[in-house]
């Protein structure tokens, strides 16, 4: 390449990123940050916490990591939460002492706390807070870690777990989720999980299935959130009807009944391999099945209601799905206790005596319900301690 070519490719690359970098702060100028279009309940909520909530929700950051693919960007102090240097949700965790019970809370966004409208407001903030008020351990104090993320699946949990969760000498791992894992089957990890430093020479797709074309795709999605121009472009030019895609395909999977039991033997992997490292290196292990809008026998009020309904609008077959989902979820986890003798809480009744809206969506509940989901894996904690 001769030298005028050369400077003549510099000078256009270094003139697109200046015109690039003046239109985002055009677009920044223009555009204020906008919500995730999510409805709040603001018979619950303060107006002030529901903007904050908004505004985090488009906020947090991801980083795309290996075998769990992508994880909260550490350091970020957010209106409502915090993120700390280990990419975890909470405050900074340091050396464990003698006297401490060290937990680690696993799962998705309904376990991280998606919603708490303050950091000791979460699962694992009340929970640790509930712990140690009844002393559940005379003499022990107890340490629970938050170490859920945003719509993880069972074979990133396991992932996570073995290859940074493991080094904080955890003494019990509570794993809370279901709901995500309902719908994905194939998707969700492969066989003969590996266990130590075999973990970390292993592609991190052997784990989640993702391809590099995959990863490739949640990459241009981050940049689209943190942009305030390409999200604006993405959303003037782009038309795609995701719901009825996503009932097409949920069609097909009620459809073919393979679809289930790849979901229930990838989630029964994923965890017999999880609870079998734990177990192996005297860690206890307490399974929770999430609760969910529409499953379990709570009182709907109005806001949960028109919620539902808007749910089944954009994805019809959104009940039927969830329903067989959770079916072959619980069958799993009961085949898990029976197989490895831990201990199981099914939590999709945990708000049938409450009449009040507890249900921010579908899928995530307010504070009042974090500290009902707590209470109930105090209760099946101090059972395992007895």
């Amino acid at each position: 390449m001769s030298r005028d070519l050369f400077q003549k490719l510099l000078l256009s690359v270094v003139t697109t990123i200046v015109i690039l970098v003046v239109l985002e702060g055009g677009a920044r100028l223009i555009f204020p940050i906008q919500s995730t279009g999510s409805r709040l309940p603001e018979e619950i909520l303060e107006p002030e916490s529901v903007a904050a909530l908004q505004s985090d929700f488009k906020l947090l950051r991801f980083n795309l990591e290996p075998f769990v693919l992508l994880r909260t960007a550490p350091n970020q102090q957010l209106e409502t939460m915090k993120i700390n240097s280990r990419g975890l949700r909470g405050p900074e965790i340091g050396p464990k002492s003698p006297d401490t019970v060290r937990v680690v809370l696993l799962g998705g966004s309904f376990a991280f706390g998606w919603g708490a409208t303050a950091e000791n407001k979460t699962i694992a903030s009340q929970l640790e807070q509930m712990l140690n008020q009844v002393q559940a351990i005379p003499g022990k104090r107890f340490e629970v870690i938050n170490a859920a993320q945003p719509s993880y699946i069972s074979g990133q949990e396991l992932a996570l777990f073995q290859w940074q969760l493991l080094a904080l000498s955890p003494d019990l791992v509570i794993i809370l989720d279901g709901l995500n894992d309902s719908g994905i089957a194939r998707r969700n990890g492969g066989p003969d999980i590996p266990d130590g430093v075999p973990l970390t020479r292993a592609a991190y797709n052997h784990y989640t299935g993702y391809s590099v074309r995959s990863w490739f795709v949640y990459g241009l999605r981050i940049a689209l959130k943190r942009s305030r121009l390409l999200s604006k472009l993405w959303s003037v030019v782009h038309r795609a009807p995701e719901a009825s895609i996503l009932s097409i395909q949920a069609e097909l999977w009620l459809k073919d009944p393979s679809h289930f039991d790849a979901v229930k033997a990838a989630y029964y992997r994923n965890h017999y391999s999880l609870i079998r490292v734990a177990q192996s290196r005297d860690i206890r292990v307490l399974m929770a099945l999430q609760p969910v809008l529409g499953l379990g026998k709570k009182l709907v009020t109005p806001y949960e209601q028109a919620t539902l309904e808007q749910r089944a609008k954009r994805f019809p077959p959104w009940k039927e799905v969830l329903t067989e989902g959770y079916t072959v979820i619980a069958a799993a986890q009961a085949e898990l206790q029976q197989k490895t003798g831990v201990a199981v809480l099914d939590l999709r009744s945990v708000f049938d005596s409450e009449q009040t809206t507890l249900y921010i969506d579908t899928g995530h509940v307010s504070d009042r319900g974090n500290a009902l989901v707590a209470d109930a894996l105090a209760k099946g904690v101090g059972i395992l301690y007895k």
